[in-house]
């Protein structure tokens, strides 16, 4: 279980692809203190550690994850955002992300204001019932909360903060990114559907106490 609340961004130093998935190389110094089977979210994907390198760690990546997630189109010297598992007592400030991508969305929009920024995702068609205006969304492992939903496409705003500590300054538009939906609007969705409801209202959300 992670945050999404970025600890540090990396390089991939090697990517292998192999019949079944892929081999990934990761180079950060905040990788120094993992250790073999550890859970690492690489640009929001749950990986595990399976060899220390002299400054990062080797991930293997099953094929059904590579295929569904950005770590398709990895090359050498792209940048990720890392974040280590959850450990007891740790400190939670993002929202609960498991790390299982839910679908590759693509970049439509970015507009850099005084404030903050704004960055408008294109959503697969069908997935806007899981996101929700002031609900959380995770991009590329990255804790934001949605601004806005329209016509297959959701809006959050970035701070310059976790503009300058993540990937997302050098995001562009036509970029594609991970998308994990909020876990608890997802729960929400699965307990309003066995009632025989349809649709995911912020009035439900917050008579079920998920916000």
């Amino acid at each position: 279980m992670f945050t999404g609340l970025i600890e540090a961004v990396g390089a991939v130093k090697g990517i292998a692809k192999r019949f079944d998935g892929a081999s990934l190389v990761v180079e950060s110094e905040a990788l120094g203190d993992v250790a073999i089977g550890d859970s690492v979210a690489i640009n929001g994907v749950c990986l595990t550690v399976v060899r220390k390198e002299k400054r990062g760690a080797t991930f293997d990546v099953v094929r059904n994850t590579l295929e569904g997630t950005t770590l398709n189109n990895s090359r050498v010297g792209d940048r990720v955002n890392i974040e280590k598992a959850l450990r007891a007592g740790d400190h939670i400030g993002g929202h609960f992300v498991s790390g299982h991508v839910d679908c590759v969305g693509k970049i439509k929009d970015m507009r850099a204001g005084k404030g903050s920024s704004s960055i408008e995702v294109g959503i697969p068609r069908g997935s806007e019932k899981f996101i929700v205006e002031k609900g959380s969304v995770a991009i590329d492992g990255i804790s934001l909360t949605v601004a806005g939903i329209k016509d297959e496409r959701l809006t959050v705003h970035i701070i310059p903060h976790t503009m300058s500590v993540t990937t997302l300054a050098s995001r562009r538009v036509g970029d594609s990114v991970n998308l994990e939906f909020d876990l608890l609007i997802k729960q929400a969705l699965k307990e309003k559907g066995s009632q025989g409801r349809q649709g995911v209202t912020e009035d439900f959300l917050r008579e079920k106490g998920f916000i």
